[in-house]
């Protein structure tokens, strides 16, 4: 019969992907910069704090993707394995340019009330994000290096209230929340970029009881997502 692998390798590349994630070149450069400022107040049975944070940055560079190569003699043996017959290279004569900024401002707002002595009662909204970076040279990078805002940052809403109360050793929580996340993403078996968006708002019951050196703790969740 006829090898068909090489010294125990089936191929160059991953042919059942469609050879599109494996042999790549990156060559980019994230820069960074976020300054921020966070306030507190507390007036004893009120308390507030807040922060902002403002993210910018660019990317610069070029990446390559794959390019198949027939016929290649990788072991240099002289000889074309059946293995050799499809090769995966990086294409490099055929770099993209990848050259996009983004910015956006994250805030955090939170407060707590106490009501007595023995309950209180807290808030929180905040606004988060991410930016997203080698996951877009799957396919997302326009011609000439750009991204939409859109692509390029995922961004993550929250809001949550809820009331503590405690007493002796006994201690429970009451907490709804709200949050709404946005994700990018390429899925390589499909070759697929996705754009997605999650929303989720439940409620959050937690207990503690604690006598000496015995505690018990319990939580329940209801999530609608």
């Amino acid at each position: 019969g006829v090898s068909r692998s090489q010294n125990g390798l089936y191929a160059y590349g991953t042919p059942f992907w469609g050879d599109c994630c494996i042999t790549r070149s990156y060559d980019v450069r994230y820069d960074v910069n976020a300054p921020y400022v966070a306030l507190t107040f507390d007036s004893g049975k009120f308390s507030i704090d807040g922060s902002l944070r403002y993210d910018m940055g660019d990317a610069r560079g070029s990446y390559a993707g794959t390019a198949i190569a027939q016929n290649l003699d990788v072991n240099g043996d002289g000889v074309i394995q059946p293995v050799e017959q499809r090769v995966a290279t990086v294409d490099t004569a055929n770099a993209r340019p990848v050259d996009y900024d983004w910015n956006y401002l994250s805030y955090s707002l939170g407060s707590n009330y106490l009501i007595n002595d023995d309950l209180g009662a807290f808030a929180r909204i905040s606004r988060g994000a991410r930016a997203n970076a080698d996951r877009l040279l799957f396919g997302v990078v326009r011609d000439d290096g750009s991204v939409s805002s859109d692509e390029g940052v995922n961004v993550v809403r929250q809001a949550e209230a809820g009331l503590k109360w405690r007493r002796d050793g006994l201690s429970l929580f009451a907490t709804a929340f709200s949050a709404r996340t946005e994700e990018q993403n390429f899925e390589v078996t499909s070759q697929r970029f996705f754009n997605r968006s999650y929303e989720a708002h439940g409620v959050e019951l937690e207990a503690s009881y604690r006598y000496e050196g015995f505690t018990v703790n319990g939580g329940l969740t209801w999530t609608d997502a």
